[in-house]
């Protein structure tokens, strides 16, 4: 048992406890001062003397205030990615308002930096458009390795950004009244976010909330990384729950906000860690991404990472970037907005898709598909411009149970609800409730709508499964469920393929047909099909067979033709128009004892319900 644990996953590069390695930006005078009263962090049982360094800035001209040199950063590393910066203008009512507040950083001073404009109009994200109102510190990421965030890049040198050793804050104001320092830095800090573990056993389950505790609740620590009040937090970086060392996490309440800023693709969001077999994730927050897409893609990102605990999730999440979870995670009773879902065969029902994915693209691509596991019972509601689901590139049945799609474009459009990505053949699309609409890359599409499941158990007459038991069933009386029953057709063959005329036959490539009466007998058999017309289609034959055929040659549709599994159950899922009379047979051809009599059954199938048929294989000796 262990109670809940968080740390850090960066580096605290300067206290701002003392004015050591502090200098002045773009202002001459004396040396800045490390001040208690302008501090956000503090360092646990130090003097009152100590905060953060400041300066006092009249200036209406110039951005001016301190920086600080020290040692190397590599900023592209993994680890350093995000600069957690802490700035504060006392009098931010008076700051300019273009460019009121600048940050900046550089492998040198300014002639090798970047600057970024985090309180003004001409800032280049909007979350930056004004001092907030409310006042108080800004507390924001810099991710340097994205030139096109920078107000001013390299400033007439050539920044490296993985060797960065120089920070700065500076403001301008609209009139000169200050008294005394108010432009000020707090605690230098890089990283990539929070690690929240433990809370298993008979501890309490973590929650969102535990990252403000540690962070902004502590000011010993105060990264920048998670602010906020009772469930409401706001989270800069990655907020990571598990790891190696057993977690529980349950969390129904929090609201978690991932502001915008000047980071990149992937630097914001969660990632879920149930690598151990004793993590239990719950996680049904409500998780909000403030990003966008215009220069770099700053939305949140929401991964789960490996296939050991167990995760099961009913969480609201707006406008997130991309969605990955894997094969053991339970996603029931959610509504998710983002760009791309990745399933990796987890379970998700009951569930709301919002999918906000590119023109052309498909937000959740080759899913898994079921009727109680995978994917099934889900509304997929349009919020940008794409697909919602991409179906394999292999032609195949393909069935959607209780999956709805609203908002989506009309067939062949870049944004209609389903793209099909096969490029020949034809896929079969099973749905229930209204036709989804289609994109095809070349491949033919059948829709059936509302399909239900013909089922056949085979026994012998002691109750036990028959595997490989062959079962044939086909149409019994005339098409009252729209598939021919002892249709008139003629046949011929050439080189071993049989090409059949069959009026208005409305059957797919693949589909079996059982043909009789046909001479020579080579004709007659349970055939797979290939469908070349509205009124032809071919099989392979012989090809010595006189052709065309003589007789009277008749073909019935067959929904099921092949071998019983080691359940000793066959099965195919279909739409009938109506109750159809089928008639079916099972046979073993075992070639020492037991041998076992043919299974024969006559029923209707429900065009609503389906039919489920059990057979038993009596003793023939």
């Amino acid at each position: 048992m262990a109670a809940v644990s968080v740390s850090f996953n960066g580096t605290r590069l300067n206290d701002s406890d003392s004015n050591t390695g502090w200098g002045n930006f773009n202002i001459g005078g004396g040396s800045p001062a490390s001040e208690p009263a302008n501090a956000y962090q503090r360092s646990t049982g130090s003097a009152s003397t100590v905060g953060a360094v400041g300066k006092k800035i009249n200036s209406t001209t110039a951005r001016q205030g301190v920086d600080y040199v020290g040692t190397s950063v590599d900023f592209t590393a993994a680890a350093n990615r995000l600069w957690y910066c802490k700035v504060y203008v006392a009098d931010g009512f008076n700051v300019n308002s273009t460019w009121g507040v600048e940050v900046a950083m550089g492998s040198a001073n300014t002639s090798n930096s970047h600057r970024y404009n985090i309180a003004g109009s001409g800032a280049n994200r909007s979350v930056y458009s004004s001092y907030p109102p409310q006042g108080g510190y800004i507390i924001t990421c810099i991710d340097p390795t994205i030139d096109s965030w920078a107000e001013t890049a390299d400033d007439g040198g050539a920044f490296d950004q993985t060797s960065v050793v120089w920070y700065a804050v500076g403001a301008q104001f609209a009139t000169g009244e200050a008294k005394s320092e108010n432009v000020a830095m707090d605690a230098i800090d890089y990283g990539t976010g929070l690690t929240l573990v433990g809370g298993d056993g008979g501890d309490t389950d973590g929650k969102y909330t535990d990252f403000v505790d540690f962070d902004q609740n502590d000011i010993d620590k105060r990264y920048g990384a998670a602010i906020g009040n009772g469930d409401a937090v706001i989270f800069r970086g990655i907020a990571t729950l598990g790891s190696a060392t057993a977690t529980e996490f349950t969390d129904t309440t929090s609201v978690v906000t991932f502001p915008d800023g000047y980071h990149s693709a992937g630097l914001f969001g969660v990632n879920a860690d149930i690598q151990n077999a004793s993590t239990l994730i719950t996680d049904g927050a409500l998780l909000i991404s403030n990003g966008s897409s215009s220069i770099e893609d700053t939305r949140a990102d929401y991964t789960v990472s490996g296939t050991s605990g167990t995760f099961s999730a009913s969480h609201q999440i707006r406008n997130f970037r991309n969605i990955t979870y894997t094969s053991v995670c339970d996603v029931e009773n959610a509504d998710i907005e983002c760009q791309l879902l990745t399933q990796n065969s987890a379970n998700i029902s009951n569930t709301t898709i919002r999918t906000n994915s590119l023109s052309g693209v498909a937000c959740l691509q080759d899913p898994t598909l079921g009727t109680t596991t995978d994917l099934n019972n889900v509304d997929f509601i349009q919020s940008g411009v794409g697909h919602a689901i991409e179906l394999a590139t292999t032609n195949g049945d393909f069935t959607l149970t209780n999956i709805t799609f609203t908002g989506y474009g009309s067939d062949t459009a870049n944004d209609a609800a389903i793209y099909v990505s096969a490029t020949t053949g034809t896929t079969t699309i099973n749905y229930t409730g209204a036709a989804p609409t289609v994109r095809s890359a070349g491949a033919a599409i059948e829709l059936v709508g509302n399909p239900v499941t013909l089922s056949i158990n085979v026994k012998n007459s002691s109750g036990a499964n028959i595997q490989n038991s062959r079962v044939l069933v086909e149409t019994a009386a005339s098409a009252t469920g729209g598939e021919p029953f002892e249709e008139s057709v003629s046949i011929s063959q050439n080189a071993g393929t049989a090409t059949v005329s069959h009026t208005g036959h409305g059957m797919t490539t693949g589909d079996v047909m059982v043909i009789r009466g046909a001479q020579p007998d080579g004709y007659n058999k349970a055939a797979i099909i290939t469908v070349t017309g509205v009124d032809n289609y071919t099989y392979s034959v012989n090809s010595a067979l006189s052709s065309p055929a003589t007789g009277t040659p008749v073909a019935s549709f067959a929904p099921i033709s092949g071998l019983t599994d080691a359940n000793g159950d066959i099965s195919a899922t279909r739409t009938w128009n109506a109750n159809q009379s089928l008639k079916g047979v099972a046979r073993k051809g075992n070639t020492s004892s037991p041998f076992l009599k043919p299974a024969e059954f006559t029923q209707s199938i429900s065009s609503s319900n389906g039919l489920a048929v059990n057979l038993v294989q009596q003793p023939d000796e």
